[in-house]
């Protein structure tokens, strides 16, 4: 008897798409950069890691932030887009418009309603933006913040000066305590690192004065450099894949509803 093909999910984000198959217990992925053009649509497909996920892969779905890299990828790739308005009527909305909602946050927020169901939640992204979002008993969003991530903040450094330089996100230990760089680009990591640390610091205290009984869930690209520092001040759960749980879940929302015939 042939082995069931798994779900892909295909996650466009505004630096990186994921290619992602499901497993027991994981995803195997292929990680990219985002296509801004045809061409770069065809350099993925040839990539051999990503094209052994699509001819592994059974049903194919596609969701993420990035418009016009979607519509690319969905030109040229057997995707069924997910849908953000499904994603958005499984919660109650404390937020204005509702429609505002970004897929990935939604996402998120579905993951952690079906990993901590009934409870209280935090939920941190490190990625292009950092963002902080609280779901309350796994089922009403109460609403969040959105701050620059790492590499948009040194991106915004370099365009608002004459000649401090273009730095990368990332490369050693994020920032712990108070300390002082002795070349330009070590004051750069080290500042950006410490408004980072200290904005989710005052966000999350004050979150977490407010619903002290709250799990903390954190996320994204630049995550796990700040892992070290955050363990340390909170009781922060790391899951590197957020975003894909959650599409698994919206994916098998939306089966089911076709099944049923719903629109």
């Amino acid at each position: 008897m042939p082995e069931a093909r798994q779900p892909l999910f295909v996650h466009v984000g505004n630096t990186h798409t994921v290619l992602a198959l499901a497993g027991v217990g994981a995803f195997r992925k292929c990680v990219l950069p985002t296509p801004r053009s045809p061409a770069d649509v065809e350099a993925l497909q040839r990539e051999p890691a990503c094209r052994e996920l699509l001819d592994a892969a059974g049903a194919c779905y596609l969701g993420g932030v990035v418009p016009e890299a979607m519509q690319l990828l969905a030109q040229r790739l057997p995707l069924q887009p997910l849908s953000r308005r499904r994603a958005a009527s499984l919660l109650d909305m404390d937020y204005n418009p509702p429609d505002s909602l970004g897929f990935d946050r939604l996402c998120k927020l579905l993951a952690a309603a079906a990993m901590h169901p009934g409870e209280t939640t935090i939920v941190v992204d490190m990625g292009t933006a950092t963002t902080i979002d609280l779901l309350l008993e796994a089922r009403r969003f109460a609403g969040g913040l959105v701050m620059p991530g790492e590499q948009a903040c040194l991106d915004a450094l370099h365009a608002a000066t004459a000649l401090l330089p273009q730095l990368e996100a990332g490369g050693g230990e994020a920032y712990r305590s108070a300390g002082v760089g002795t070349k330009t680009s070590e004051c750069m990591h080290l500042g950006v690192d410490a408004m980072i640390v200290g904005g989710l610091r005052q966000a999350l205290d004050g979150l977490l004065s407010a619903h002290p009984g709250a799990g903390l869930l954190i996320t994204g690209g630049g995550a796990e450099r700040f892992l070290p520092v955050l363990q340390g001040l909170y009781p922060l759960r790391y899951e590197a894949d957020l975003v894909l749980r959650g599409m698994q879940v919206l994916a098998g929302l939306e089966t089911a509803a076709l099944g049923r015939g719903d629109p």
